[in-house]
């Protein structure tokens, strides 16, 4: 199985509620249709967790802007 590190990935913004610190995690890279999901993040500011809706798995981040 790949790293998820070499794997293809769009950067996406998000921000914390808690805090409202911009950041930005990694998904999957994919074409075509997908369903929207849950995922949670932990801040790197505050260390909050908070859900974020994607369209992919996240495999890197959260990352200060």
């Amino acid at each position: 199985m790949a790293s998820p590190t070499k794997l293809p990935y769009v950067a996406i913004p998000v921000s914390c509620p808690s805090c409202q610190a911009k950041q930005t995690v990694h998904i999957v890279a994919q074409t075509g249709f997908s369903q929207m999901s849950d995922q949670t993040v932990t801040c790197k500011k505050c260390n909050e967790v908070f859900i974020v809706i994607v369209p992919a798995r996240i495999i890197d981040g959260p990352f200060l802007d």
